[in-house]
C-alpha cells in the first residue's frame, strides 16, 4: 500500500497530576494504491501523548481513511509508539518508535 498524506493537525494541552496529556488530531487528502483501486481518500489522524517523563513520551494513536469515489474503500491503523529526548530542552531531537496493526480493505 501506497500512501501519501499531507497532514495538518492541532493540537490542545491539557496537564493531570505528574503526566502530561497532549491530545492531537489531524486530517487531508490520501491516495490508495495497490488496492485493486487507484482513488483519493480522506485521511484522519487522532491520538494522546503521555509524557511520563521529561525526556519520555509514550502515545496510543489512529490513522483511518475513507475512498472519496466508493464507500467500501478504506483503512485503519492502530497503534503504541514511544519516543525519547535526547536532552531536555525545549527543542530537542528525540528518537521514537513503535507497532501497529494496519487493516486495509478495497472492492473485488
Amino acid at each position: 500500500i501506497l500512501l501519501l498524506t499531507l497532514v495538518s493537525s492541532a493540537s490542545v494541552y491539557a496537564a493531570s497530576g505528574k503526566t502530561d496529556r497532549h491530545y492531537y488530531f489531524g486530517f487531508g487528502p490520501g491516495y490508495f494504491s495497490n488496492m485493486n483501486t487507484d482513488y483519493l481518500s480522506a485521511d484522519i489522524s487522532t491520538g494522546a501523548f503521555w509524557s511520563l517523563d521529561p525526556q519520555f513520551d509514550l502515545a496510543a494513536a489512529v490513522n483511518l481513511g475513507l475512498s472519496f469515489e466508493h464507500s467500501d474503500v478504506r483503512f485503519i491503523s492502530p497503534q503504541l509508539k514511544g519516543r525519547y529526548m535526547l536532552s531536555e530542552l525545549p527543542f530537542t531531537w528525540y528518537v521514537g518508535g513503535g507497532m501497529g496493526f494496519g487493516y486495509g480493505a478495497a472492492h473485488a
